[in-house]
């Protein structure tokens, strides 16, 4: 599938809203490819493709974790709202015919990043965070840090996730906590 009919794609199973900010992240991760050394197109389509499993229901990404036989530890099974970033590896790979690990491991943790992080994986979880329909407190300033240093973006990221999710009273994954643990 090309990357036109990868678009095509996700414009049908997404909602605008959804498909929009897509989009958004796409823009954005090619951006900081070229910042960073990375082959944009590598990010363009691992930044498209990170949401593809977003429209599935609860039940529907349970069905596919069991399909793909995708095994969880605790802090994701007890993380529905994560569910789609593992079930969208798998989909990327099945229905979208990608086959390259870094790409599939970048959509893979996008939503909790993780220790060790490739760069490319490293753009694609900030990109879904600053996109330009972002609105919140303090991403201008990470967007800015971004295109200064995308490894301080990230760890600042990181720390106001963490506070954010401790302070909604929700479990923080293992694998973002350790992103501050990471040495760049």
């Amino acid at each position: 599938m090309n990357t036109q009919d990868i678009i095509n794609s996700l414009k049908s199973v997404l909602k605008p809203d959804r498909f929009t900010h897509t989009m958004g992240v796409a823009k954005w991760a090619r951006e900081l490819a070229f910042l960073n050394g990375v082959s944009p197109d590598k990010a363009y389509l691992a930044a498209l493709l990170h949401d593809c499993a977003k429209c599935m229901t609860k039940d529907e990404l349970a069905d596919n974790i069991k399909k793909y036989q995708i095994n969880l530890d605790a802090d994701a099974l007890s993380s529905p709202q994560l569910w789609h970033s593992y079930v969208g590896a798998f989909v990327a790979k099945d229905v979208y015919g990608i086959d390259d690990k870094e790409i599939l491991d970048a959509i893979y943790y996008h939503t909790t990043g993780k220790a060790d992080m490739s760069t490319l994986c490293a753009i694609v979880y900030l990109a879904d965070a600053i996109e330009d329909s972002r609105s919140y407190s303090g991403v201008e300033k990470l967007r800015e840090m971004a295109k200064e240093s995308l490894w301080d973006a990230v760890f600042a990221y990181t720390e106001r996730s963490i506070e954010f999710i401790k302070a909604k009273g929700c479990i923080v994954h293992h694998d973002t906590l350790a992103i501050n643990r990471r040495q760049k």
